[in-house]
């Protein structure tokens, strides 16, 4: 389960739609999904996921 959903989080922040990548982002102040990275299984996944795509907006957004 914790690839699965690193994998869609990754996909849904790197999407060129604004509103969806704002979403995934506005995840991480969702209490649920905070209690969840308290799981050590999908802290790891997650955030790479998390740390993999902002390197990959920062990179190709049009506002340089």
């Amino acid at each position: 389960m914790g690839v699965a959903v690193a994998e869609r989080i990754n996909k849904c922040m790197k999407s060129d739609h604004y509103q969806v990548a704002e979403r995934a982002l506005l995840l991480w102040n969702n209490s649920l999904f905070q209690q969840l990275l308290k799981d050590e299984k999908l802290r790891e996944p997650v955030t790479f996921a998390v740390i993999d795509s902002l390197l990959a907006n920062a990179k190709t957004h049009w506002n340089q």
